[in-house]
């Protein structure tokens, strides 16, 4: 199934729970206060259908992914035990620092379109045009593929995804 019908499935399953929650909840709403949530939901699809489309077209043509990991991956169940290492986070820079302007890639900011450079990749770009495609198979966190085994964190670091990686 490719990203338009995907995203067409989002906001089909949207518009079909809109419409189950505004009957069951139809009571306590105004007419507004209902075209107000389905409103918002329907924004939501959209917004499905443009996080799927950007990296859609450019996942394709992803070069050897050795360059980002050795194995085979691991599987960690608990997502608290998904730390990734500083030399993992380095591999991902290099990656970008090698592949991305070769590679064409592009903004998946639609209010901020046109080529990526690599000071410019952002997570938002990074999740859609690497992260997303090469976790897709396994349907798997991406410390997985990199990892051998759990990786527990030894501090956490929070972060805007729109600032450069």
């Amino acid at each position: 199934m490719g990203a338009g019908a995907s995203a067409a499935t989002v906001k089909d399953a949207l518009k079909a729970v809109s419409e189950a929650d505004l009957q069951n909840i139809s009571a306590g709403l105004t007419a507004e206060e209902a075209a107000r949530i389905r409103n918002a939901l329907e924004a939501r699809a959209t917004e499905s259908t443009a996080d799927a489309s950007p990296g859609a077209t450019q996942e394709a043509s992803l070069p050897d992914l050795g360059e980002l990991y050795d194995g085979s991956g691991c599987s960690i169940e608990k997502t608290e035990e998904r730390a990734i290492t500083v030399q993992q986070l380095n591999r991902i820079l290099a990656y970008i620092q090698k592949h991305c302007t070769k590679l064409g890639w592009q903004s998946t900011n639609p209010a901020n379109p046109g080529p990526l450079s690599p000071n410019t990749v952002n997570l938002y770009d990074l999740t859609a045009l690497l992260i997303k495609p090469v976790t897709k198979a396994r349907k798997c966190a991406y410390v997985e593929l990199v990892a051998v085994r759990v990786q527990a964190p030894q501090w956490f670091v929070s972060h805007w995804w729109g600032e450069p990686v």
